[in-house]
């Protein structure tokens, strides 16, 4: 099955690779003007920070790469895991991911309080990551999980924060795996 989605996303990707932000929301039927404000630029000068646990590169800003790997070092000095399973995402890729929901039938609202549109995701930053470690993945489970707690207490002496708490203003569902580095 994740192969299946793999496949489906990147050939949305492809197809999709051409199209301006514009020609997505109106594919998506978004009323952009109220958007515009808080488009978030895609990153282009990104450092690769290695081969996430399923076989996909992951890019990331400089600093947010380099943050990171101290943050990940020092965690491990406390005998916690964590890995990064997704980083930089283009606003093509972000659309592939939202119309890949659609295609299965998932309505626009619900995808929305999971995904952000694409011009409007973090991830568009290169200072977005998702963090998984051990067993726990990218699930609201991730809150049990050692390396939470860790990033709850430590994460901030990095430059990460937690974006997506429980009850956020952004009426995105809770993200425990989520993190943002602010420069």
């Amino acid at each position: 099955m994740k192969n299946k989605f793999i496949t489906i996303i990147i050939l949305n990707i492809l197809l999709n690779a051409k199209l301006t932000l514009d020609d997505m929301y109106i594919q998506l039927d978004v009323n952009q003007t109220i958007l515009k404000q808080n488009i978030v630029p895609e990153q282009n000068e990104l450092v690769s920070i290695g081969i996430n646990s399923l076989g996909k590169e992951i890019f990331l800003s400089k600093k947010c790469a380099s943050a990171w790997t101290k943050m990940q070092t020092d965690a491990k000095k406390d005998s916690i895991q964590m890995t990064i399973v997704s980083g930089f995402r283009s606003y093509a890729k972000q659309y592939a991911i939202i119309n890949y929901k659609l295609q299965q039938g998932l309505k626009l609202d619900v995808i929305l309080k999971e995904n952000k549109l694409p011009g409007l995701s973090q991830h568009h930053s290169g200072n977005a990551i998702d963090i998984v470690s051990n067993s726990y993945k990218l699930s609201v489970d991730f809150e049990q999980s050692l390396a939470y707690s860790w990033l709850l207490n430590n994460a901030h002496k990095y430059g990460f924060y937690l974006t997506y708490p429980k009850d956020n203003k952004e009426g995105i569902m809770f993200e425990p795996w989520h993190w943002y580095f602010k420069e």
